[in-house]
Order: C-alpha cells, then sequence, then structure tokens
C-alpha cells in the first residue's frame, strides 16, 4: 500500500511532510472493534496504586499476626539474606582482585565470576587463584612451545675459532653465499684457507 492509497481524495502530487501529517490526523486506518480492550492510563495507574496498597496492609497484617518468637525468626531470617549479600558482595571483590593480579580483564572473568563467588570466603578466592595458576600455566607453555618451535626454525651458525673448533671444507661448500659473506666478515683469515687462498 502506498502513500496516495492511504490517503485517497486528500493526495495531491508534491505534498510536504507537513501536508500528508495534515491529511492523516483526522484518518483511522485500524478499525477500533478489531482491537482487545483496553483501560486508560489512569485507570491503570489508580489499579496499579490500590494493589500496591493492597499487599502492603497484608503484609503488615501479616506482621501483626505473628508471635514474638515469629516476628524473632522473621526478623533474623532477614538479617541473615542482608549479611549473606554482603559476604557475597565482599567475596566478589576478593575474587575480583585475585583475578585481575592474574593479568585477567573484566572482560576475560566476567562469564565465569559467578560460579566462582560464594559466601565462603576461603574456597572463593582458592578457586579464583587456581583458575589463575591454571591460564598462568597455559601461557607458559604456549610460550615455552613457540620458543621451541623457533629455536628449531634457527639455522645453527657457522663453526669458527670463536666456537672452538674449525669448519671443514664440506661445511664451508654447503654455506649459501650470504652465510659465505658473513663467515669471511666474522672469520676472515678461516675463510682464505676454506676458499682456496682467496
Amino acid at each position: 500500500m502506498n502513500i496516495q492509497e492511504l490517503l485517497g481524495d486528500a493526495y495531491k502530487e508534491g505534498m510536504s511532510v507537513e501536508e500528508i501529517n495534515d491529511a492523516i490526523a483526522d484518518k483511522t486506518f485500524v478499525d477500533s472493534s478489531s482491537l482487545p480492550p483496553s483501560v486508560s492510563k489512569a485507570t491503570f495507574d489508580k489499579t496499579a496504586s490500590e494493589l500496591a496498597s493492597a499487599k502492603h496492609k497484608i503484609t503488615e497484617l501479616e506482621n501483626a499476626n505473628l508471635s514474638a518468637d515469629e516476628k524473632l525468626e522473621k526478623a533474623l531470617a532477614d538479617a541473615q539474606k542482608a549479611q549473606d549479600e554482603y559476604t557475597a558482595k565482599s567475596v566478589r571483590l576478593d575474587v575480583e582482585k585475585v583475578l585481575v593480579a592474574g593479568g585477567l580483564t573484566e572482560d576475560d572473568y566476567k562469564d565465569v565470576i559467578d560460579g566462582i563467588v560464594s559466601t565462603d570466603r576461603e574456597k572463593s578466592v582458592s578457586m579464583a587463584t587456581n583458575l589463575v595458576n591454571l591460564l598462568t600455566a597455559q601461557r607458559q607453555a604456549e610460550k615455552n612451545a613457540v620458543m621451541k618451535e623457533l629455536q628449531c626454525s634457527l639455522k645453527k651458525p657457522p663453526k669458527g675459532k670463536d666456537d672452538k673448533g674449525e669448519m671443514t671444507k664440506e661445511e664451508f661448500d654447503k654455506l649459501t653465499l650470504t652465510e659465505k659473506i658473513q663467515f669471511k666478515e666474522t672469520h676472515p683469515e678461516e675463510y682464505k684457507k676454506l676458499n682456496g687462498g682467496n
């Protein structure tokens, strides 16, 4: 459906946005009988307010009907809940310190920290420390593997007087031109001897 079909007789060629807005202001595009019944915002707000008030009164009545022991028990349960929440937040900070000290960023640990943190501080910190140790060991193993690979890919330098050994003629003949030039610069006398005096 295009704008001409929507506006019908009110459509004119080259209409501005303001003219289109004026033309559709008095039109209804949805049949109100097809919509589900609804309430006004004022009615909704009034009902929500009454519901909140009723819940508050129910809580007051429940508390009024509690015996002294039940009130004490409820107060203790509320205090324990508040203490557990505080402890969990405090433990979370301790765990974050361990993880950050281990070289992790918030993006690194944000998906696992909730599984580490509990109200048991010692257990939570121990789990965080073990995680950091595991990651550190993996990083070191990767670093060692890369270093070993680099060492294996490096050619052995040609032997010379500095290596307390003499290069053989066969070893000299296997050197590339670049290696021979390097060898000549670092071992000029031995180079002359192996190159036939040149």
